[in-house]
């Protein structure tokens, strides 16, 4: 399928005098920059956040030197 796309877009452009459009002209150019971009943003949220998450437990953790007994 891929041959036949490339070997279409060449007999177009080269033997039918049809000019081809700039890849900037069409606006699937832009929503792919979009979705890069948000994918890219995404990734790094959820990256921080796994570190985040990581590294939180090791804040609780507590030594204790001795137990104190309460008289009440």
């Amino acid at each position: 399928m891929t041959f036949w796309l490339a070997f279409d877009k060449y007999m177009n452009v080269f033997y039918r005098n049809i000019k081809a459009r700039e890849i900037t002209d069409q606006p699937i150019f832009y929503l792919a920059i979009l979705a890069i971009i948000l994918g890219v943003q995404l990734f790094l949220a959820g990256f921080l956040g796994e570190m985040m998450t990581t590294n939180a437990h090791k804040q609780n953790e507590y030594i204790i030197a001795e137990k104190i007994q309460n008289e009440n």
